[in-house]
């Protein structure tokens, strides 16, 4: 799994406690990078299994894009950032959602996505609330 503005890692967390095998933190804050950490060691996640990067998004997005890394389960997150459009450029082309593999944006409720996007096909949507996930299927 990939989880982008990971924050102090709570999707990835949990995704590592119901059964993913590895999970790659991005978040640009180094507090906040300190936390994921301390909270991987305090929910005793084994070394191998959580991989933090300090680094922004479209820097990340960029290197995984040029050394072909895909993910099959990417959730981006990042509710204060109010322009992700040059990240959907990415997700477009599929980087960096493997074949077959999952995008889950959250969102605001009132946003709208399209059916399609790039190579991506949305499959569902579940809204709680202010936020809304949308799923999208690389075909």
């Amino acid at each position: 799994m990939l989880d982008l503005g990971a924050g102090m890692g709570m999707v990835g967390i949990e995704a590592l406690s119901r059964g993913a095998m590895a999970v790659t933190f991005v978040e640009r804050s180094a507090k906040m990078c300190s936390y994921l950490k301390k909270n991987l060691q305090v929910v005793c996640i084994k070394d191998g299994h959580g991989e933090i990067r300090e680094i922004e998004i479209l820097p990340f997005l960029l290197q995984a894009g040029k050394r072909r890394r895909v993910w099959d389960l990417v959730f981006f997150g990042t509710r204060e950032s109010p322009d992700r459009s040059p990240a959907y450029e990415y997700f477009r082309r599929g980087i960096p959602i493997a074949a077959g593999g999952l995008l889950l944006i959250e969102h605001p409720a009132g946003d709208e996505f399209p059916e399609k996007l790039g190579v991506l096909q949305r499959w569902r949507t579940i809204t709680n609330n202010d936020w809304t996930i949308t799923f999208y299927q690389r075909r």
